[in-house]
């Protein structure tokens, strides 16, 4: 599916136990709606399986979920590139909860672009793999649970196996205050309290 300035799949306003399933999306255009799947107002109980998502639309998402009442959604084993200027690559809106994503992977590449954005509430992450030039997580309200989560880049990967959950709105996971360099990784645990836990570090390209 290719797109030029409008979502490639969209799933209606209220609708429910409907399958996006194994699409190869690429969207282009400058438009917010130019993404790759978005969850309407108030749709739930939805599934989004095994979807290969590039975003090269400005201010567009990969996958993302109305901010009203959008909920009990499951997004499983995707795939999302986001190659485009600013946007985020998975989001569940403002007025969305309890949605869960299992196992996606998420890579975005313009230091405006977020990896995840944390607006709903109550939704669970298993699993995710989260490459970003700088923004890993955007957090704009708590109550989200993750498990088994990886942040990458370049240099190598951070693991946290265990389950944390991100309370508080505001404090932006970055490159900045989490730190994978040449031969050494570090988390601000000021700043991210909940990523004090145990963590698999690998380091690639080491040097004496």
């Amino acid at each position: 599916i290719r797109t030029h300035g409008g979502n490639a799949v969209s799933i209606s306003s209220n609708a429910a136990r409907n399958f996006v399933i194994a699409n190869s999306i690429v969207t282009n255009g400058t438009f917010s709606s130019a993404g790759g799947i978005f969850i309407g107002q108030g749709a739930h109980n939805n599934t989004i399986f095994s979807n290969h998502i590039i975003v090269n639309a400005t201010g567009s998402s990969g996958i993302s979920a109305s901010s009203t009442s959008s909920g009990d959604n499951n997004v499983t084993n995707n795939t999302i590139i986001h190659v485009g200027t600013n946007g985020d690559g998975m989001i569940f809106g403002a007025g969305s909860l309890n949605n869960i994503a299992i196992n996606n992977r998420v890579n975005v590449t313009a230091s405006g672009t977020a990896g995840l954005q944390l607006t709903g509430f109550g939704d669970r992450y298993i699993g995710t793999v989260i490459s970003a030039s700088l923004r890993w997580i955007d957090v704009f309200s708590g109550g989200h649970n993750f498990t088994n989560t990886t942040f990458v880049n370049t240099n190598g990967s951070v693991n946290f196996f265990e389950n944390f959950t991100v309370n508080a709105s505001g404090d932006n996971i970055l490159r900045g205050n989490f730190f994978i360099g040449p031969n050494i990784a570090q988390v601000n645990t000021t700043v991210f309290p909940e990523l004090n836990t145990t963590a698999t570090v690998t380091v690639q390209n080491v040097t004496s």
